[in-house]
């Protein structure tokens, strides 16, 4: 029978082989979320920097990762720079293919937590009509037969969206909600 050491041992070692396979994919990861989500960088920090000024952030760029997290570098609005910020993980990652799916899912969180007048202002809505083409699109060119299911949906979505963002016209042009 194993001793509780035996058990920490086994939990040491496989936190530390998940640290090496996130360590050996962080350069590219790093690079690839700078250079194609700056934007979903600068919303983790807005929504879940753990330093108290990462709600006046101008940008942010991401420098490292762990199996704890992101690390940031946070430019506020009056130019200073918050060094080392950390935005820990919003789900579980057990395995470096995890990274992507939990990345994904703190895009969409911080998003929310920021609200909605933040979404509008910044092309939220317009990246996901955009994800919705890309999807229908890839559909249609992998199964014919379901293409009209898929430009349906598409149509579906690009209505619902637009609706959303006339019924919010009002908070963004003025800046204040509505009190409807």
């Amino acid at each position: 029978m194993g001793s509780s050491s035996d058990g920490i041992k086994e939990e040491n070692d496989t936190a530390m082989q998940l640290e090496k396979e996130l360590q050996k994919h962080a350069p590219r990861v790093i690079n690839h979320m700078n250079k194609d989500h700056r934007d979903s960088i600068k919303a983790y920090a807005l929504a879940f920097g753990d330093h108290p000024k990462c709600t006046d952030t101008a940008s942010a760029l991401l420098t490292g990762l762990d199996r704890e997290g992101f690390t940031l570098d946070v430019t506020l609005a009056d130019g200073t720079t918050l060094r080392g910020v950390r935005v820990a993980y919003r789900g579980e990652v057990t395995k470096g293919k995890d990274l992507h799916t939990v990345a994904v899912s703190m895009h969409r969180a911080a998003y929310d937590k920021i609200g909605v007048v933040y979404k509008v202002r910044h092309g939220y809505y317009q990246q996901v009509a955009k994800m919705i083409g890309f999807l229908a699109y890839k559909k249609v060119n992998t199964r014919p037969g379901k293409a009209m299911l898929a430009v349906s949906c598409a149509a579906v979505a690009g209505i619902v969206i637009s609706r959303h963002l006339s019924t919010h016209a009002v908070i963004v042009t003025s800046g204040y909600p509505s009190k409807k």
